[in-house]
């Protein structure tokens, strides 16, 4: 696979920043060693200009990512949602051995949209008082065929730090919309702003607030009421800040605002601190 100079750069800061060995971080990208020296030779003799690839070979779509890894770049952050295009990056190419670049993963985030339709059954939710009235080896036959959800999500830097691509901080959105049957839920929605630390000093550690609403699906709240359990609309405020005590270890501080889907329960304050460290 060939790199555009950007990407090359991108991987020789990686290397210079790991924790691990040269040998070891460069396994865990899948770049030969040999290719790698080359590279930084031509950084340190010439600079970025120098890492060009003086001959290539037009009408070659050499760094499209395949769709299959592309999935998995967009599902690792929709599932951490903390992390920067940067430490996506890292993480991604860390656990899965494929690399992808920082920019690659910020051009996946900027926007996407994404469906998915399949002919599984599931609990048909508008027979839920049948469902609790027949006896276990009947409540199979209330079932329903086929569901379908689509979602988008874009995120935007506001403001980006020129000397350090990827460092920044910007607003983020996620949009969601499904059958609402079986799907328990017919649509969500949370957005907020997010990014790092504007302090020179403090500048790896991260930032974001945001807003959440989940849409509960009617079939799902009329079956239940029909049997005498008041439900609706879950929402919330979350805010964390991700405090970089050294590379390898980060400190976590979240606080969320919960009103929950059940009729008669408080609002819930969560506090969580937590910790991470990369062998």
């Amino acid at each position: 696979m060939r790199y555009p100079a950007s990407e090359k750069l991108e991987i020789i800061r990686l290397v210079e920043q790991s924790h691990l060995s040269v040998r070891r971080t460069l396994d865990k990208l899948g770049i030969p060693r040999t290719t790698f020296y080359r590279w930084y030779d031509l950084y340190q003799a010439g600079g970025v200009d120098a890492l060009e690839d003086k001959s290539p070979r037009p009408g070659r779509v050499w760094n499209r990512i395949p769709d299959k890894v592309r999935d998995k770049v967009i599902d690792l952050a929709l599932t951490e949602p903390e992390l920067a295009p940067r430490e996506l990056a890292v993480r991604f190419t860390d656990t899965q051995r494929y690399f992808v670049s920082e920019s690659s993963v910020y051009r996946l985030l900027k926007a996407h949209v994404r469906g998915v339709y399949s002919t599984s059954e599931g609990l048909d939710l508008s027979r839920i008082p049948e469902f609790v009235e027949l006896p276990p080896q009947s409540q199979a036959t209330l079932t329903k065929r086929g569901y379908w959800y689509l979602n988008a999500s874009v995120q935007q830097y506001l403001y980006e730090d020129p000397s350090q691509p990827g460092t920044g901080w910007g607003v983020f959105a996620y949009a969601a919309i499904a059958d609402g049957n079986p799907n328990v839920l017919r649509w969500t929605i949370f957005a907020g702003l997010a990014g790092n630390n504007p302090l020179p000093a403090r500048n790896m550690d991260k930032w974001g607030i945001g807003y959440f609403r989940y849409g509960l699906s009617d079939d799902l709240i009329d079956g239940l009421d029909a049997i005498g359990i008041d439900i609706w609309d879950e929402e919330g405020v979350e805010a964390f800040y991700n405090l970089a005590v050294t590379p390898w270890m980060r400190l976590t501080a979240d606080i969320q605002w919960i009103n929950p889907f059940q009729s008669g329960n408080d609002d819930a304050v969560i506090g969580i601190l937590r910790a991470r460290t990369l062998f």
